[in-house]
């Protein structure tokens, strides 16, 4: 997965969890929360969250079924 992938959904995480944070998630935090091998799966929500957020990006570089 790109950086840029992983850049946005981890601002996304971030603003859309302050009120869990206190308001003070930052993005270097953020990067912190990546386990060894690059993803969250010692936070399970942040985890299902992240595979949400890959099947939502690869989806949108297919084309849709029937499209010219």
């Amino acid at each position: 997965m790109s950086d840029q992938v992983r850049q946005s959904f981890e601002q996304w995480f971030a603003l859309r969890n302050l009120h869990v944070t206190g308001n003070d998630l930052t993005l270097a935090e953020m990067m912190k929360l990546r386990g060894p091998s690059g993803d969250y799966n010692k936070h399970a929500y942040m985890h299902g969250c992240w595979i949400g957020w890959q099947a939502c990006n690869a989806q949108k570089s297919q084309p849709l079924p029937g499209a010219a």
